[in-house]
Order: structure tokens, then C-alpha cells, then sequence
């Protein structure tokens, strides 16, 4: 889930249109593509760290109560992944493959170096974020299950999302069964007209 993947639509959509433009066809769209999409990859990476200031303002939002701030910081962290996408697919088509290809040569092996670290971290986080959810309570076992599944058993995604689906829907009904005991014992029947208060 963390890993950026080169922008294949931002190269696809400046491929094809080079492509028609130079008359060359494919050949001359898929040289150019690939590495366009390489560098919005890259660009990619810097409008997600640069949305980190929205995230603030809309948690400070949300610490007041103000709604409309909220979605306003979500749709403006929104248009600075848009503008990083827009404005060298724009230029792109622009200058002509030549030139982006040249400017792709120009930008110094230190950054490509950086991004691609800054790059590779995201994986880190991911599983580390991952982890600190599956680890609280007793959710633990519920990653025991996936890890056993995938390390011994040899099982695909799909076939452990299934295992995964099944083990949930038992341990929902055993709970289940369980809160009815629990509220039977108390004298508390499921047509109770006694309201249950939630902290939201």
C-alpha cells in the first residue's frame, strides 16, 4: 500500500499525445512515457509530503468543531496533487519529448537519490501503521491467522481475505452470543426499551 508506483497515466496520456503529434505512433509514445511517469512518480511523492501541512489545518479544524474548514483543507490538499499531475503533462505536451527527456537528465542524481529513499520509507510506515491497529486488544490473533496462512500454508491474498472473512463472521456471532447470555442474566431482553448510550 505504500509503495508509489511510476504515474502510468500521466505517461500514458503524454505518450499518446506526443505519439500523435510527432506522427511516430507507439514507438516514440513509449519512449517518452516512461520517463515522464517516472518523474511525476517522483513529483508525486512531494505533493503527499506537501499536503502533511493540510493534514494539520484540518486536524486544528477538527479540534474546533469547524466542519466547513475541514473539507475545505481536504479539497485543497486535493488541487496540489492535481496541479503536481496537470502542470507537467501540460508542459510536457508543450516542449515536446526532447525537451522533457533532457530535463529528466538535468535533475541531479542527490534528488532522484532522496525521492527515491523518502520513497522507499512510505512501505515502513505503512506496515508499522498496520501493526499498531492489528496489536491493540486482542486483534493480534486475527494477524497470527494472515501471517500463518501465508508463511506455511502458501495461501494467495484472496484465499486468506476468505479465511480472514470466515474467522470474522465467527468471532461476530460467538460475541453475539455472548452479549445475549450477558444481557439474558441481567434480565435485559434484545425488545428492552432500555437505550444504550454510545460515545461518539
Amino acid at each position: 500500500g505504500g509503495y508509489t508506483p511510476p504515474d502510468t497515466i500521466s505517461g500514458a496520456i503524454i505518450g499518446t499525445a506526443l505519439g500523435i503529434l510527432s506522427g511516430k505512433g507507439a514507438t516514440a509514445g513509449i519512449a517518452i512515457a516512461v520517463p515522464v511517469a517516472v518523474i511525476t512518480q517522483q513529483l508525486d511523492v512531494l505533493a503527499k509530503t506537501a499536503d502533511i501541512y493540510f493534514v494539520k489545518k484540518a486536524d486544528a479544524a477538527a479540534e474546533k468543531g469547524d466542519i466547513s474548514k475541514i473539507s475545505f483543507y481536504q479539497y485543497a490538499s486535493l488541487g496540489i496533487i492535481v496541479l503536481f499531475k496537470v502542470i507537467p503533462i501540460f508542459l510536457a505536451v508543450l516542449v515536446g519529448g526532447e525537451y522533457v527527456q533532457a530535463a529528466f537528465d538535468m535533475i541531479p542524481d542527490v534528488v532522484m537519490t532522496g525521492l527515491n529513499v523518502a520513497g522507499g520509507l512510505l512501505p515502513a510506515i505503512g506496515f508499522g501503521m498496520l501493526l499498531n491497529l492489528m496489536l491493540k486488544k486482542d486483534n493480534w490473533v486475527f494477524l497470527l491467522v494472515g501471517f500463518i496462512c501465508a508463511a506455511f500454508g502458501g495461501m494467495s491474498t484472496i484465499a486468506i481475505t476468505f479465511v480472514g472473512v470466515a474467522v470474522s463472521y465467527i468471532v461476530i456471532m460467538m460475541c453475539g452470543n455472548d452479549a445475549s447470555a450477558a444481557k439474558a442474566a441481567d434480565g435485559i431482553s434484545e425488545d428492552s426499551d432500555v437505550e444504550e448510550e454510545y460515545d461518539l
